[in-house]
């Protein structure tokens, strides 16, 4: 066995081990066939619990070494947990002194290098759900962006675009936001600042400055027409 395996359980010996697993409700019978070398028929075996048969039918995957009961394979051996540790081991993982409170993913990644049992994968996930703190931490859920599509232009003024910045330090004429108005033909931007971002003094902003740049004459307009 990995000395990873005792680093997150030190107040477990190996006799400790053995005795939770040969008591275990989940995996106790596999225990118990592989300590005594008991041979079972199929029809037999369905009394057992689900985890024990799918640990029989894994050897000689699944053995005892050092009378653990680990799963081996490509000279990789991962201790099976009892379930009265697995939540335990979660949570040092997860929330112990030296952990980060990683995501699901990674915390499956962290533990199968050196654990097993059935479900590992889907008991992680459900555990991750259930940590407040994780919870607190998380943002809003992503919305959907929807899909960008082109809009055809086809000369100065057919299309323009305005977008205020608001929530920014007063100027010194009193100004806290930015009206930005863009041409969609030619991109040309112009940048007016404003002392807030009321429609009037917008759209004020916008056919005093921006349009008559593209006409001959001023266009006359009256806040509030």
């Amino acid at each position: 066995m990995s000395v990873h395996t005792l680093q997150l359980l030190p107040e477990f010996t190996y006799t400790d081990l053995a005795e939770k697993q040969a008591e275990d409700p989940e995996i106790g019978d596999a225990y118990r066939v592989l300590q005594e070398g008991l041979d079972f028929s199929p029809d037999e075996q369905r009394s057992f619990s689900l985890e024990s048969r799918l640990l029989l039918f894994l050897r000689p995957e699944g053995c005892l070494l050092d009378d653990v009961l680990v799963k081996v394979r490509d000279n990789v051996t991962k201790l099976v947990v009892p379930v009265s540790l697995r939540r335990r081991l979660f949570d040092f993982n997860h929330a112990g002194p030296t952990a980060a409170h990683l995501g699901a993913t990674r915390m499956i990644k962290q533990l199968k290098p050196h654990y097993y049992w059935p479900g590992l994968n889907r008991d992680v996930k459900l555990w991750y759900k259930q940590c407040v703190r994780c919870t607190q931490s998380k943002g809003p859920p992503l919305r959907p962006h929807g899909h960008l599509q082109k809009i055809p232009v086809g000369a100065p003024l057919d299309f323009v675009t305005m977008d205020i910045f608001c929530s920014l330090p007063t100027a010194s004429d009193g100004s806290k936001c930015i009206l930005v108005v863009v041409d969609g033909f030619t991109k040309w931007l112009e940048a007016y600042s404003l002392p807030d971002q009321e429609a009037s003094i917008c759209i004020t902003a916008v056919y005093n400055g921006f349009f008559p740049f593209w006409t001959a004459a001023p266009i006359a307009f009256e806040p509030g027409a």
